[in-house]
């Protein structure tokens, strides 16, 4: 049998897949909006950035200070990424810590692993997004917590009331994480003095995280992109969690699961089956209550059902997914299952490679090359303005023809100011009939094809289409004076 040094080494194995898949093409596609957007909070000045987040942007403030710091480095795509990158290397540590501690080194291995070749794991880490972060701390409350109930300390439970405020300071969700720790101490069989400190911590975390819930009781409509979601919605959830491989890596993915939890409950069940009631009931509480509860809260008061936002289930399915495998009998079935999941798994590797969402960089360089001097530049979106910026600086021109005209900030600006609250371009334009010569006009696509025609009428009569190019997501139409040359 290997000594425990050994089988810890092992860990490397998980370590090492993950760093490889997070780092393989990590800077080869264009920063989409979002991601440019958090970038250019982090990278403005304290003032600006800490307005912005107590009025508007409450949501992941621990990963855009992280950011603001990390942007020393540099602000390449690969850079810029690379710190969900780190933070999703990281989370493989908790997560085999957990494993161990609840079932086991071997156990807590297959677990760590099948978290690494997770398809929509690898995807956020590839982002410039706090998801991975968000994941790294729920993980590390949760162990904490587990560590603390087992022999209570002061030391452990502050480590764990701070840990659980960043976790929801890293994004709001980490919320759902609480209240499934909340249920566990509820049915937790021991000594009611623990459920005591457990109250106090929550008391103290409560008290950590006035500030962002008064922050983020001042924005409105936060997710009114967020579509209500569906039964479909929830398969299609399953398929995202369990890494993109299809109907059969979810089937094995769940199957596997669900051997696990029902493994203990069947007569004849071990006697060290039977211990770990309690841990195997925590992580399907920890897996399906944040997506129930979303679930349902999105359908009641709000849609606020997006997979990215319940990132941090991906740690109980690893878990009690691992557990499933190890159940299987004879150890040949074993193998054959693993040997499944690792090629379906496989599948989902377009997910974080070749998926391109807007090509904000080749817009931004061809409307570099084509523009004339004097040329007004218009978007149809205000906020579709930043990713222009941020490869404006990027690509560093030696001179810029294109003139902001709506928004019309000067470029660089964060805060993108409209003169006299005017918010459309038709209201703009009003005012401002026979203004250039020439207008290029970008649109941020819908993911489902083109948007609807957006230039006024009388836009249109004036100014007539003269070119038209194409990027996933971006459309740039050059418009010149009817007549002219």
């Amino acid at each position: 049998m290997a000594s425990p040094r050994y089988r810890h080494a092992l860990l490397l194995l998980p370590l090492g897949i993950t760093a490889a898949l997070a780092a393989y093409r990590i800077g080869a596609r264009s920063l989409w909006l979002d991601e440019v957007y958090g970038v250019s909070l982090a990278g403005t000045d304290w003032p600006t950035a800490w307005h912005t987040i107590t009025t508007r942007e409450a949501n992941m403030v621990l990963y855009y200070a992280l950011l603001h710091y990390w942007l020393r480095l540099g602000h390449s795509e690969a850079v810029v990424r690379a710190l969900s990158a780190v933070a999703a290397i990281f989370c493989v540590i908790p997560l085999y810590c957990l494993g161990l501690r609840l079932f086991g080194a071997t156990h807590a291995l297959l677990a760590s692993v099948l978290l690494s070749i997770n398809a929509f794991f690898i995807r956020y880490a590839q982002e410039a997004r706090g998801y991975t972060l968000l994941l790294l701390l729920t993980t590390i409350s949760s162990l904490l917590f587990i560590r603390a109930l087992d022999r209570p300390t002061t030391g452990r439970w502050i480590a764990y009331v701070v840990v659980s405020a960043l976790a929801v300071y890293a994004h709001l969700f980490g919320v759902w994480v609480l209240a499934v720790q909340l249920l566990g101490v509820i049915f937790l069989r021991q000594a009611p003095g623990r459920r005591w400190r457990f109250i106090a911590a929550q008391v103290a975390i409560a008290g950590l995280l006035t500030p962002i819930a008064l922050w983020a009781s001042r924005r409105h409509n936060a997710l009114d992109w967020v579509p209500r979601p569906t039964l479909r919605s929830l398969a299609e959830f399953g398929d995202a969690l369990t890494g993109y491989g299809g109907p059969v890596l979810s089937a094995l993915v769940l199957g596997a699961c669900a051997l696990f939890l029902l493994a203990s409950w069947l007569p004849g069940a071990r006697p060290e089956s039977r211990k770990t009631r309690w841990s195997q009931g925590f992580l399907l509480a920890w897996l399906a209550v944040p997506v129930l509860g979303t679930f349902v809260f999105s359908l009641l008061i709000t849609p606020a059902f997006s997979p990215r936002f319940l990132i941090s289930s991906l740690a109980p399915l690893a878990l009690l997914a691992a557990g499933g495998v190890l159940a299987l009998r004879p150890v040949g079935l074993r193998i054959a299952v693993v040997l499944a999941l690792l090629g379906f798994a496989a599948r989902g590797r377009p997910w974080y490679v070749d998926r391109q969402k807007e090509d904000w960089r080749a817009a931004t360089a061809y409307l570099l090359a084509a523009a004339a001097p004097g040329d007004g530049l218009v978007f149809a979106q205000t906020f579709a303005r930043r990713p222009f910026d941020y490869y404006l600086a990027a690509l560093r021109p030696k001179r810029v023809s294109l003139e902001p005209v709506f928004p019309a900030a000067p470029w660089g600006d964060f805060v993108l100011r409209s003169p006299g609250n005017i918010w459309t371009f038709s209201t703009w334009w009003a005012e401002h009939p026979d203004y250039r010569q020439r207008f290029w006009m970008i649109e941020r696509l819908p993911d489902e094809g083109a948007m609807p025609e957006w230039l006024p009428g009388d836009f249109l009569a004036r100014y007539c289409l003269a070119q038209t190019a194409l990027f996933p997501h971006v459309r740039a139409r050059l418009y010149r004076r009817c007549g002219s040359p």
